[in-house]
């Protein structure tokens, strides 16, 4: 069983190694799971095994060498009250610049799925910073993390475009989110009393 287990990981990180090699080399939408297997040195049935489709090949590439770093930033950061803007975005950042020259060709499809693995990492860390010993409406906090994870985002991005600087982005989003704290412990000592 050990040895199935060894072979499976192995597979796997062999389609990886595959598809990030390929990918250097061209466009997402003109790779095939043909030439994937063909480099991988892999049959069609053992890529079905671990993966539904290219784009699953995709995200768990990003997840291993790239979506880590953002998971360890936010799960490094401080409490609320210390926000870290500056360090997710920083991190955000390099995530796009890093995969921006390793997949020239290719990363314009690579960003679409970055955005969409970001932004929902970004609303669980906030999701979780605002529950976590709070007695808050879930419905608001829901709201507020998904205007913060996309909030956060396109700051991020406004930055990448040079339309902001780093330092005025962090300082107008902890002012945003500065105010919804003291709002939120302000009803929430009201409903309280």
């Amino acid at each position: 069983m050990k040895t199935i287990d060894k072979r499976m990981i192995q597979s796997q990180q062999k389609i990886i190694r595959a598809f990030d090699e390929l990918l250097q080399k061209y466009d997402y939408q003109q790779l095939s799971k043909a030439q994937i297997t063909k480099t991988a040195q892999v049959n069609r049935s053992t890529f079905y095994a671990h993966y539904d489709n290219k784009q699953a090949v995709l995200t768990q590439l990003l997840s291993q060498n790239y979506l880590v770093d953002l998971k360890r930033t936010l799960a490094s950061n401080a409490p609320l009250e210390q926000l870290a803007s500056e360090k997710i975005l920083h991190t955000i950042l390099m995530i796009h610049q890093k995969t921006e020259v390793k997949y020239p060709k290719a990363y314009l499809d690579i960003k679409t799925v970055l955005s969409n693995e970001m932004i929902e990492m970004l609303e669980v860390y906030f999701k979780e910073l605002w529950l976590e010993n709070r007695q808050v409406n879930v419905a608001e906090v829901n709201f507020m993390a998904s205007l913060c994870s996309w909030g956060m985002y396109g700051v991020a991005m406004r930055c990448a475009n040079q339309e902001l600087s780093l330092l005025v982005a962090c300082q107008q989003f902890e002012q945003l989110i500065v105010h919804y704290l003291i709002t939120d412990k302000s009803k929430t000592s009201s409903r309280v009393s």
